[in-house]
């Protein structure tokens, strides 16, 4: 597997990230990985609209809670995000990415059925969302987009990094911090398509 260099970046404005997996800075500073780039390019999807096959209440208000970035979600087309059962892995949920040419292509969501007593699975799916528009890793704190997403609160610097991702906004006021190993999955051979994954 090809070991790619993040950095944990900090907007002068408002700190921007791609999520890591670092848990001791503050909740504005997140992390941002080369993963998330292809010869320079963002990996997103084409558009800020985004299809998900799902069309249940829980499944609306997650999407609704990512509205504040600019990312839309239509529920019950395919072509986009899907949502399934399975206790393959011993998650409450995680995500599975994948990209070619700096696009998204599909993205599938997965829930753990023997968590769901235990947790919401609004904010587990909520929290995907955040990984299949884009946002890989987990964010320090408590927010949705941390490791165990204790809070609904989407932290700013997540909204940022997203607005920034969809809607073009300039990496200018970006300065560098600290850098993190992470490992891509998928080819080894190219960076140009693969998965990525992330489990909550």
């Amino acid at each position: 597997m090809k070991v790619l260099i993040g950095v944990i970046l900090v907007g002068m404005l408002a700190g921007c990230g791609q999520a890591g997996t670092s848990t001791s800075a503050r909740q504005d500073v997140s992390v941002s990985t080369d993963l998330g780039r292809t010869k320079g390019a963002n990996v997103k999807w084409h558009s800020n609209v985004i299809n998900v096959t799902i069309s249940e209440p829980w499944a609306i208000a997650a999407g609704k809670r990512w509205a504040s970035s600019g990312v839309r979600f239509v529920h019950g087309k395919s072509g986009g995000i899907t949502f399934a059962l399975s206790s393959e892995r011993n998650s409450v949920g995680w995500a599975i990415t994948n990209y070619r040419n700096g696009r998204i292509t599909s993205c599938n969501i997965f829930a753990n059925p023997k968590y769901l007593h235990r947790y919401s699975i609004e904010k587990t799916f909520a929290h995907e969302l955040g990984h299949c528009i884009g946002f890989n890793g987990h964010a320090d704190g408590n927010g949705l987009m941390s490791k165990f997403a204790r809070k609904w609160e989407i932290a700013r610097s997540t909204v940022a990094y997203i607005k920034t991702k969809y809607h073009g906004v300039s990496h200018a006021a970006v300065k560098v911090v600290k850098v993190v190993k992470v490992v891509k999955v998928g080819s080894p051979k190219t960076a140009k398509s693969g998965a990525t994954r992330s489990d909550r």
